[in-house]
């Protein structure tokens, strides 16, 4: 049973991964043609839809929760993310955006140490240092000056990882299909 959860968990994020990478590089192309909000909104849709059988199957019950605040705030972080994300995706490069991305770990590090008293050790720490050293890397390679498009993209990360931060509160009490 072990082993099959953990291939299943395996083709689960080599699907999300894909799906992920298709998205990013779709909205990148669609942004030269369509408004980031436009594409930020048939996301959301697209997400509604792949989520309707959930909800005809268990019907509203996944919405009752004690905690709306936490859910608000995740949702708006969320959508601040996600518009963010597409308007940077329409003004640097794929490539540098995928790597920008690669940043939220350390965001989230540093915030469940902050927010939630999390602690961390040396293997950690260097991994931070190193981490945030190539992300400053990637933002100014030379004595250029930050373009716009990453600022908004390390903008999005932040978001998303204050965002990852409350799901993480929420997961103490919700259920993943409540979260969703």
């Amino acid at each position: 049973q072990q082993a099959t959860n953990t291939l299943r968990g395996m083709v689960f994020m080599l699907f999300s991964a894909l799906a992920a990478t298709t998205m990013n590089s779709l909205v990148h192309h669609m942004t030269l043609e369509m408004d980031a909000k436009q594409l930020s909104f048939f996301r959301a849709l697209f997400g509604l839809l792949v989520l309707a059988p959930i909800f005809l199957r268990h019907g509203w019950e996944p919405l009752r929760t004690q905690r709306v605040g936490l859910h608000a705030l995740r949702g708006v972080l969320n959508a601040f993310a996600m518009i963010t994300f597409f308007v940077g995706l329409g003004m640097i490069p794929l490539a540098k955006f995928a790597a920008l991305v690669f940043s939220a770990p350390l965001f989230v590090t540093v915030m469940a140490l902050l927010f939630l008293g999390e602690r961390i050790r040396g293997r950690r720490v260097a991994a931070l240092v190193f981490g945030s050293a190539g992300t400053l890397l990637i933002l100014r390679p030379g004595a250029g000056e930050l373009d716009l498009g990453s600022l908004i993209v390390i903008g999005g990360t932040v978001s998303w990882a204050l965002a990852l931060v409350v799901m993480k509160v929420l997961a103490r009490t919700e259920s993943s299909l409540t979260t969703t």
